[in-house]
Formats: C-alpha cells, structure tokens, sequence
C-alpha cells in the first residue's frame, strides 16, 4: 500500500484538506437548499410592484403618475400590501393609499381597488380587481 505524500503527512495538512472537502459539500448543499427555497416563495416583492404599476398605470390610461413606495408581504396571511402614491401631472396635489393582494393559497393573489379619488375621475363607480399569478412550480415530462 503506497503512503501519502510527505506534505500530507503531517496533521495540519491533513485538517486543511478536510476542512477544504467539508466546505465544497457545504456549498453543494447550500446551492441546493437556495433553489428548493426559491422555488416555493411567492412572488417577488419587485415584480408585483412592477406589475400592480402597470396595472394602474394601464387603468387609469396615463392620466396619473403612479409611482410604487413599498411592497410588503405578510406570510402569515399570505398576502402583499403595496403602497403606492398618484397624482394628475397638470395638478400639484397627490395621493398616497395601498391596495391588499391576497393569497388564494394556489398561487394566485386578488386585490380590490376601491378608492374613489382614483377611480371617480376616471368614470369608475365599481370597484376594480386587480390580480396576479405566480409562476406554477409542476413540472411536467417533456
């Protein structure tokens, strides 16, 4: 049987080589672990915010300015809260509210946009639904 080289003879060398092997399983693993968390997070706070903008800003065909301020997500209640704040350009006034998007627990996420200073101008007397949907985690064969 063929001994070890004489650099890994010596102790140290050897707890560096373990530690170097230990430290590349853990980064496997950790790799791993990111992906299969990732997967199973709602929607990204970003991308709600940019598609609850786009919402209004299609609703209300560019007459307000409409700018997100912060979007937060409650896991308990599986829902987002984005704040945003609009305002007419020809006007100094603005507004600030939130909208609530809540979780139907298979991905999906409805709000109710219920405020009359932004829809009454627009010639709005009912609510408008505002929903998402995030992207489906099944994978199926090819």
């Amino acid at each position: 049987m063929k001994s070890l080289p004489a650099f890994l003879q010596k102790p140290e060398w050897i707890a560096i080589a373990v530690l170097a092997v230990c430290l590349i399983v853990t980064n496997v693993q950790l790799v791993q672990l990111k992906s299969s968390v990732a997967s199973g997070m709602p929607i990204s706070p970003a991308l709600v915010a940019e598609r609850v903008e786009g919402d209004l800003i299609g609703l209300s065909e560019g007459r307000y300015e409409i700018e997100i301020q912060d979007v937060r997500y409650n896991v308990r209640e599986d829902a987002y809260q984005v704040s945003y704040e609009w305002g007419n350009p020809e006007e100094s006034q603005g507004w600030q509210t939130s909208l609530t998007l809540t979780g139907d627990g298979f991905g999906g996420y409805l709000g109710r946009l219920q405020n009359t200073q932004f829809l009454k101008p627009l010639g709005r007397d009912l609510d408008v639904l505002i929903s998402m949907q995030s992207a489906s985690s099944f994978k199926g064969e090819s």
